[in-house]
């Protein structure tokens, strides 16, 4: 028996010597892959590492490979609201529809800007300001929001330097200085206007424009687009963002702003099919196991992004509370989420962005039903700034046309009437009401609401507030 079991390990030593060599492996990891790859089909497991890398890179390049699109579009020479490299796009009137490359709000007036801070600070100057809400939010390629400029953190006029966060050098005297994790930084100022008063409009409009953005490296050299170029489509109707030319652009995201350092270990596991910083993405190099399982990768990924702000959140009431957005970390599918919904959501002290794609009952909310939201008098948001109702059409997350241009509604809306309990009863519905003092109008296909809560008091904080249910009439 000595001899039988002697005779076998003898065997078994000999075939893992051969086995090793024969494979050119060099380390257990390798040895563990050659043995799982001979009692398994190589195909097979080629498709499956694919499924994974396609999986948990589009989760995490989603946002970035958006945030080059939007970029690219918002410098191109003829867009509508041209801006280049390091100036502000200040809007002259409340977003409405064709306002498409986020899911915008119809309170405030906004300044964006994107701006390249990897040749040196880009100073910002602020004139003095209103009592009324205003705030400018910093977000880096990842929507990760790093500062806030505004009311709500009782900011002055003054200058401030958005400088890369290893940057060495002197700012000019009286410069506040701010660290920016990406070269790539979006800065998003809201102002709140008072909604059908003209002059308050123009007002604001006119201090909006005195926001003043300057380089400080007088030499450098930014991106720009070529005025006769097709302008890029940043939407998730682009079909690039579901084939698989969207490892390419991701390649190019990561090469012009290389992950962070907290993201590099998980960037590199993309490497075996050359995704990542400095690659090259060839589909013609992968055999049709890996691009299959790429492409079932892409689509899973797209399904949980899709998911995330259906389902997740805290349900209080008739709309679900997300506290994490606005800064992920290395939630990388939640800030795709927020990237593929809209783009560049404020963290849970500036504002909360309270959500429902459904009714009391559940049911998805349509057009063809028509429904009422009762906040009672208890039920009024506890807010320092406004909350409002805004109404979005699905799947293209986009303000509605509409016979009256009202895209949203609120406790700032002029004409907003309240019952004699101090109670509102907002109207939704397709069809247009005899009383139209408090309808929202809906599309006739599918839409979402979001409920939004600025500057949010305790109680919102503290999730002691619950927002009222959407019933169906």
């Amino acid at each position: 028996m000595k001899k039988i079991l002697l005779i076998l390990l003898l065997v078994l030593v000999t075939f893992a010597v051969w086995f090793k060599f024969s494979k050119n492996i060099r380390n257990m990891d390798e040895l563990k892959r050659a043995a799982f790859e001979l009692i398994h089909d190589r195909d097979e497991v080629a498709e499956n590492e694919a499924f994974m890398t396609g999986y948990n890179a589009y989760l995490y390049g989603f946002v970035r490979v958006k945030s080059r699109l939007l970029q690219e579009k918002a410098i191109h020479p003829k867009y509508k609201d041209y801006a280049p490299i390091n100036a502000f796009a200040i809007s002259k009137e409340l977003a409405k529809p064709g306002f498409t490359d986020f899911t915008p709000n119809a309170d405030t007036f906004y300044g964006l800007a994107w701006l390249d801070v990897s040749q040196g600070p880009v100073l910002m100057t602020i004139p003095e300001i209103s009592t009324k809400y205003w705030t400018i939010q910093a977000t880096d390629a990842s929507l990760n929001t790093f500062n806030y400029i505004g009311s709500r953190v009782k900011s002055q006029a003054g200058k401030f330097a958005y400088c890369k966060f290893d940057w060495v050098g002197e700012l000019p005297a009286d410069v506040q200085r701010i660290d920016c994790p990406t070269n790539q930084v979006f800065l998003q100022a809201r102002n709140l206007v008072i909604p059908e008063d003209k002059a308050d409009l123009k007002s604001t409009y006119e201090l909006m424009m005195k926001y003043q953005l300057e380089p400080m490296n007088k030499e450098a050299k930014y991106a720009s687009v070529d005025a006769n170029s097709e302008i890029v489509n940043p939407l998730n109707t682009n079909p690039d963002f579901t084939n698989l030319n969207f490892f390419k652009l991701l390649n190019n995201a990561l090469t012009i702003d290389p992950p962070l350092a907290a993201d590099s270990n998980y960037v590199a596991q993309f490497a075996p099919l050359n995704i990542g910083a400095n690659m090259t993405f060839d589909e013609a190099k992968l055999t049709k196991h890996q691009i299959k399982g790429l492409e079932k990768g892409m689509m899973a990924a797209l399904h949980k992004i899709y998911d995330i702000l259906k389902f997740g959140g805290d349900k209080m009431g008739g709309f679900n509370f997300r506290y994490d957005l606005g800064d992920y970390g290395n939630n990388y599918s939640l800030g795709s989420a927020v990237a593929f919904y809209g783009y560049g959501a404020n963290t849970a002290k500036e504002a909360l962005y309270v959500t429902t794609l459904v009714d009391s009952l559940g049911d998805e909310l349509i057009g063809k039903n028509d429904y009422k939201i009762h906040f009672t008098k208890e039920e009024m948001p506890p807010v320092n700034a406004f909350w409002s109702v805004t109404m979005y059409s699905r799947p293209e997350n986009q303000l509605i046309e509409n016979e009256i241009d009202r895209y949203n509604i609120g406790g700032l809306s002029p004409g907003l009437k309240r019952n004699i309990d101090g109670s509102i009863d907002i109207q939704i519905s397709n069809k247009k009401p005899a009383d139209t003092s408090n309808w929202l109008p809906a599309p006739e296909g599918d839409f979402w609401l979001i409920l939004r809560l600025y500057d949010p008091q305790a109680p919102i904080a503290e999730k002691k507030y619950a927002a009222p249910f959407v019933v169906k009439k």
